[in-house]
């Protein structure tokens, strides 16, 4: 059946073992955690691998790994994300056809031996060096939680960690010495695991709102934050302070600031703007829009991501609904050379 399947890619920034401020891992590839993922998981149970708990205070839950499929020097990874249950073994859910104002949660039981959660998909073509988010309706792409997951790998199951012999006390907590290339070499501490991931941008459309910087009439500002930690109710105040809108007496929980101001730039202060918010993670919730003398169009940053809809032959599970991982990666190596032109 044809279903549209949204496609975000993301750039693999770091993927290894890297000493401090390096840019270039001492040793380990994408391939190479890839391949060592794969045979890891052969033969285990889902449930076994879990390499972590829900992270950042609870909003991040744990993840196992699905599934994952292998074609052509790509893969399809399918992670399975776990939502919380209630004390009684029990998942909170609406009637879809509930009133609003009338409405009324539900407790459903989860079944014994069960993990209660959703399931996320990630295109990887180590080649290209991008991972992209396939997405089938749902709306959370998993991506941070896949990050996680993959660093945790590196961090605790990898071949290169040296991990210290467990207690006798039964805690299977994971202590990891260092870390090694070859078996006959010295554990180090000095390189660490990393992976980290970013939006991947298209440069073109970013240097032609740098060449056409003597035409901008307007710049728009939208941040949506959650001020939750320091770091962000930083970067709250100091976009408003960049608005000269000033800071109001009480923050509130969730900051939504639509902001545009009658101006001209000159391209080095556009470089700056560009510059600073892709070091900043580039975001759609937290982004800067050019209107240029003529031309009633934003042209926000965030528009440059390599990202798209596309109709896709996916084959599901009667039952379950549950989507094919080998014949989605088959559909989408098909159509590959179409999906990489999102890149350029």
């Amino acid at each position: 059946m044809q279903e549209k399947m949204l496609i975000t890619f993301h750039r693999i920034d770091r993927c290894g073992y890297y000493t401090h401020g390096a840019k270039q891992p001492t040793f380990g590839s994408t391939v190479d955690l890839l391949d060592q993922l794969e045979q890891w998981s052969k033969g285990k149970l889902l449930g076994d691998t879990k390499l972590a708990e829900a992270s950042n205070g609870g909003e991040l839950p744990p993840v196992y790994l699905f599934g994952i499929n292998r074609q052509d020097g790509c893969s399809l990874i399918t992670t399975w994300n776990e939502v919380p249950a209630t004390k009684g073994g029990k998942i909170s859910s609406v009637a879809a056809s509930a009133q609003v104002g009338n409405a009324q949660m539900v407790l459903n039981n989860v079944k014994q031996g069960t993990i209660p959660g959703y399931p996320t998909y990630f295109w990887a073509i180590p080649s290209k060096n991008v991972i992209a988010t396939l997405r089938f309706g749902q709306v959370a792409t998993g991506q941070t939680g896949f990050q996680e997951y993959f660093e945790h790998f590196l961090t605790t199951q990898s071949k290169y960690a040296v991990q210290l012999p467990k207690e006798d006390d039964g805690d299977d907590t994971v202590t990891v010495y260092g870390y090694r290339e070859k078996l006959n070499q010295a554990p180090s501490t000095n390189v660490h695991p990393r992976f980290r991931t970013s939006l991947f941008f298209k440069p073109g459309m970013h240097a032609d709102i740098i060449k056409r910087a003597d035409d901008i009439r307007h710049v728009h500002r939208r941040v949506d934050l959650e001020l939750k930690v320091k770091e962000e109710r930083a970067s709250w105040q100091k976009a408003l302070t960049w608005m000269n809108l000033g800071v109001p007496n009480a923050a509130p929980k969730i900051a939504k600031l639509r902001s545009s101001l009658s101006m001209t730039l000159t391209q080095k202060e556009v470089r700056a703007i560009i510059k600073e918010w892709d070091e900043s993670g580039g975001s759609e919730h937290d982004d800067f829009g050019f209107r240029f003398k003529g031309d009633t169009t934003v042209h926000w940053l965030a528009g440059s991501r390599a990202a798209g809809e596309f109709m896709i032959e996916v084959m599901r599970d009667g039952a379950t609904g549950q989507i094919n991982g080998q014949h989605l990666l088959a559909q989408v190596m098909g159509i590959k050379n179409t999906l990489l032109k999102l890149l350029t």
